[in-house]
């Protein structure tokens, strides 16, 4: 996984040498919900998009919306299927903030004339290949444990947050969005990681720094 995902693919067993610990020791025997834990996630409203001007944007910024657009459905798509595994309501409760932050997208993609690259496509289905394997890696790591699905979870939203910064545009209607998008996406951190916490594992930064992520579990 990089944070640039159209331009070099993602082996996320190199992502997940540095929790080898964590899947070691919990992979296979931990199948349900452990513990009842009430876990808060901060919903990101969706954003009205308004328009200040009938321009186009250029084909860099264009492919950048249909790209986060099918990188916000992945991140939905992944948490349903973890919370039918494993009935944990933190990835239910992600998963509808992530349908938010999806459809602020898609209201950009229609502001501003470019296709939607979801159209036609099944929950889990993309149009981007390199997505569409990185959703098959995420789901075969992600079933192996809920510690490996919650760790999934973590890596997803701090591969997001990178992502969302590196596309800063420079044209306030986008970047409005995206800030939001950002928030929503270190809630969603913070959240995987205190759940991990709650059972004794602990979550090694990939694409942020270690001191980023602290600092977003820390507020």
């Amino acid at each position: 996984m990089t944070t640039r995902l159209r331009h070099r693919p993602l082996t996320l067993g190199a992502v997940f040498l540095g929790t080898a610990g964590l899947l070691a020791g919990c992979a296979g025997t931990e199948t349900a919900v452990v513990e009842p834990v009430t876990t808060t996630t901060t919903a990101v409203p969706t954003t009205t998009v308004v328009l200040t001007t009938t321009v186009g944007v250029s084909d860099a910024i264009a492919a950048d919306l249909i790209f986060l657009r099918e990188e916000e459905r992945l991140a939905g798509d992944v948490y349903e299927a973890m919370y039918d595994m494993y009935g944990l309501k933190t990835f239910s409760n992600i998963a509808e903030s992530e349908d938010r932050h999806t459809e602020s997208v898609l209201g950009l993609l229609d502001s501003y004339g470019i296709d939607d690259p979801a159209i036609g496509l099944a929950a889990g289905e993309y149009s981007d290949p390199v997505l569409q394997n990185l959703y098959d890696e995420l789901m075969a790591l992600g079933s192996q444990s809920l510690a490996d699905a919650l760790t999934v979870g973590a890596t997803i939203e701090d591969l997001d947050i990178v992502d969302l910064r590196e596309r800063v545009s420079g044209i306030d209607e986008i970047d409005t969005v995206l800030a939001n998008l950002e928030k929503g996406s270190m809630n969603h951190l913070a959240a995987f990681v205190g759940q991990l916490e709650r059972r004794g594992e602990t979550y090694t930064a990939q694409y942020l720094t270690q001191a980023e992520v602290d600092a977003i579990v820390a507020a």
